[in-house]
Formats: C-alpha cells, structure tokens, sequence
C-alpha cells in the first residue's frame, strides 16, 4: 500500500510485534523470501524493506474477502470501492444521534482502494479522507491483535498517503475504530474485531501470549 512499494526498515521496528515479523526480519528472514522482499540502501544509508515484484492477487482488501466471501485470491485490478465499513458504536451512541445522517452519507460514498496510488488525492477532501480510513481498516486487519499505537501509524502518513491529523480522522469515525489512552500513549483498535475488550477470532500468537 506504500507509494514506493517500500518502507523503511527502522519504521517497520515499531510495528514488529504487531505484525508478528521475527527479531532479523531485515537479515536472515528477508532472504528466505527472496521472491518477494529484498532489503535496499537509500543514498542516505537508510534501510528500506522493498516489494520485489507485485502480485495482483494482493490486490484485494481484507474487507472484501470478508464481504464478497473470498477465500482464494484473484488477480484484480484496484480501483474503486463501495463497501460499507462494519460499524459497532459505544453504549452512549443513542446520545450522539445527530452523527448519523453524516455517517450514512460517509457508508454511501465510494472511495479508492488502499492498492491504488493515491498520490493524486488531495489532502482533505472527502475522496482522501475515506480512503484513509480504508487503509487504516486495512493496517489494522494485518495486525496479530487488531490494534496499533497511534504514535507509530504517524511515522507512515508520507508512505500511505495518509492525513496530518491522524488522531481526528480516527476519533470521527468512532463506529471503525476505537481509541484508548493507557498511561501517555494512544492506541486504536478495530471495533469489529472485538466484543468489548474480547479480541473475537484470536490468532495463534495471540493464545501463545
């Protein structure tokens, strides 16, 4: 989803865990992928996790699989989407009723898919706002637990073509995401994932842990 088709590796650090990368992603694991990824040096002498080649069968979202019930990937080329975001709000909901004509409108809209290369988008409108929540439902789908330091997501707004204000666009869409502030630091997590504080579908690191 990255513009370049790459990342620095010491941003990728932060998200590790989350992922479930190994300890030497950057060393010993990225070679026994060769096919896919490859470790490349900027002239900076920055590491960047580069895609070797792309597979059009990455092309579809974690939100379509779950909605057209795809199980076997097909290639495809992204454009644009019109599916609604599953929504799953606070008990005070009822309190907050004047939202939901805005929300409706918001579940409407089509909006480009994460895959495509938003570099055309310009920042605030409608068009980059929604696919920046599409590319955060997608960040967190990958994510062993389905949630993520808000801290970390800010040091990728350049790669994924994501807003300034990151934080506002999560706490507006409060029936996508919900933040929670432990301590100093913020995390967002997946609604739909969760009943409560229950992660639903639990992965194998996760019941290890």
């Amino acid at each position: 989803m990255s513009v370049d088709k790459r990342l620095p590796a010491d941003k990728i650090d932060h998200f590790r865990r989350d992922l479930g990368l190994p300890l030497d992603f950057r060393t010993s694991w990225v070679h026994n992928y060769p096919q896919h990824f490859r470790v490349v040096k900027s002239e900076d002498d920055q590491e960047y996790l580069e895609l070797v080649s792309w597979n059009p069968a990455w092309a579809i979202t974690e939100l379509e699989k779950k909605v057209l019930g795809v199980t076997d990937p097909i290639p495809k080329t992204p454009g644009m989407l019109l599916l609604p975001f599953p929504l799953k709000f606070p008990s005070n909901y009822k309190k907050v009723y004047r939202y939901g004509g805005k929300i409706e409108h918001f579940q409407k809209r089509s909006y480009l898919s994460p895959y495509v290369d938003a570099r055309g988008l310009k920042a605030g409108s409608l068009e980059f706002d929604k696919r920046a929540v599409a590319v955060m439902h997608e960040l967190l789908s990958f994510t062993i637990e389905k949630k993520l330091f808000t801290d970390h997501l800010t040091h990728f707004r350049w790669e994924f073509v994501m807003p300034q204000k990151l934080m506002r666009l999560l706490l507006k869409h409060f029936g996508i995401f919900y933040v929670s502030e432990r301590g100093k630091r913020f995390s967002v997590f997946l609604t739909e994932a969760y009943e409560g504080s229950e992660l639903l579908e639990k992965n194998p690191f996760v019941l290890w842990k």
